[in-house]
């Protein structure tokens, strides 16, 4: 499963997101910023699990679940790449 962050987007390491093709910002938790930034670097999914799974105790199965949660979110506010 590979997820593209779309291209262009800035992030704070407060956690401000902004979308310079909309000019929408969004603020995202210290959780949410280590998954997007794991996302943008092209990190799949377990290598993610392999990495949060260090600073916060969550099982694969409730990890998946919170994962495809975060990127449904992503996907309704337009930052994932569309697939061509």
């Amino acid at each position: 499963m590979t997820t593209r962050i779309k291209s262009g987007l800035r992030i704070s390491s407060q956690g401000m997101v902004f979308d310079p093709s909309t000019g929408e910002s969004f603020i995202i938790n210290p959780t949410g910023l280590a998954l997007l930034t794991l996302l943008m670097e092209g990190a799949e999914p377990e290598e993610i699990y392999n990495k949060l799974s260090l600073d916060y105790q969550v099982s694969p199965t409730e990890f998946e679940r919170y994962l495809l949660d975060f990127l449904s979110v992503l996907k309704s506010l337009e930052l994932l790449e569309n697939d061509s």
